[in-house]
């Protein structure tokens, strides 16, 4: 196929795809995705409700900084609040370290439990949405926040969880596979990050089984209406129960490579 008649079936293919989301009646921009054969679906945000964005930590304060920072320094999206939710660090501390971007410091007391952690740091948000967001991750993209807004807004989605790199750039998180036996695995470990492997499988927005907690954003009615983490998952396996526990009542989970 020549370049020039690869460029005719791109533009038919996004004309095509703009005139269904018209037809849906869907606000939604259709570009080239990461890869070729693939397109990128932007849902246009008509509003922009306000985020909780919640991050657990535990003697972290440097990492947490970070992440802070980069929040504060490379998010187009300005409607969110910051909630840091201690386990047993030295308030002073993070107090002294972190004090350039606001956010709202609560203390948990009892030994780590990453679910009732989330649980407990929820009940003290104001926010429409919710994004649990671990303290040793860094903001790469500016508009990650639009991106998975525009996901979780759409009727069907009740989580959302984008792509996350290792910091030698390879593929850390592409959604998440379950196998008979229950056991939860990153199928896409160490790829490359705009890798092509299985067909573009990894690099194309799609539904999975479930996304990580490290970066997970839920509708808040909706996780009140789950019961919220299940308490008795207290490091592993919380963020999947929640997600099975959101398809159940009929939503989808969303992996976002954007």
């Amino acid at each position: 196929m020549t370049q020039s008649s690869q460029n005719f079936d791109d533009n038919c293919i996004i004309s095509a795809l703009t005139n269904h989301f018209k037809r849906l009646k869907i606000n939604a921009k259709i570009n080239p995705g990461i890869v070729e054969n693939t397109y990128r679906i932007s849902f246009e945000l008509d509003k922009k409700p306000k985020i909780s964005i919640i991050i657990p930590t535990k003697n972290n304060t440097k990492i947490l900084k970070r992440c802070i920072d980069s929040i504060a320094k490379k998010t187009n999206y300005k409607n969110f609040e910051i909630i840091v939710i201690n386990n047993s660090s030295d308030l002073d501390t993070i107090k002294n370290n972190i004090n350039s971007t606001p956010y709202n410091l609560i203390s948990y007391t009892e030994n780590f439990n990453f679910s009732k952690i989330n649980n407990l740091a929820v009940k003290h948000s104001s926010g429409e949405l919710l994004l649990f967001l671990n303290d040793d991750t860094k903001i790469l993209d500016p508009n990650w926040l639009d991106e998975l807004v525009g996901l979780i807004l759409q009727k069907d989605v009740g989580i959302v969880g984008p792509k996350l790199l290792l910091s030698d750039g390879t593929i850390q998180h592409a959604g998440m596979a379950f196998l008979k036996t229950g056991s939860g695995f990153h199928p896409f470990m160490r790829h490359a990050e705009n890798s092509d492997s299985y067909h573009g499988f990894l690099n194309s927005m799609r539904d999975c089984s479930a996304v990580t907690g490290a970066c997970l954003m839920i509708k808040k009615e909706i996780f009140n209406k789950i019961g919220g983490f299940d308490n008795q998952f207290d490091l592993y396996y919380g963020d999947a129960d929640l997600c099975f526990k959101v398809i159940e009542i009929g939503y989808r989970i969303v992996y976002t490579p954007f």
